[in-house]
């Protein structure tokens, strides 16, 4: 998918980058963070539906 600007391409690579680095981390540090846990389900979310 490629949009205007490729912004659709940069929001795949950034989706990419975050599922990527917060299962690097471990889980417990994703769970009590709740921004860092909000980011990384909606971006695990949009890269199942992707």
């Amino acid at each position: 998918m490629i949009t205007r600007n490729g912004h659709a391409i940069e929001a795949a690579a950034t989706r990419d980058i975050i599922v990527a680095a917060a299962q690097r981390l471990p889980q417990r540090a994703v769970q009590e963070d709740a921004d860092l846990l909000m980011v990384y389900d909606h971006a695990a979310m949009r890269m199942e539906t992707a």
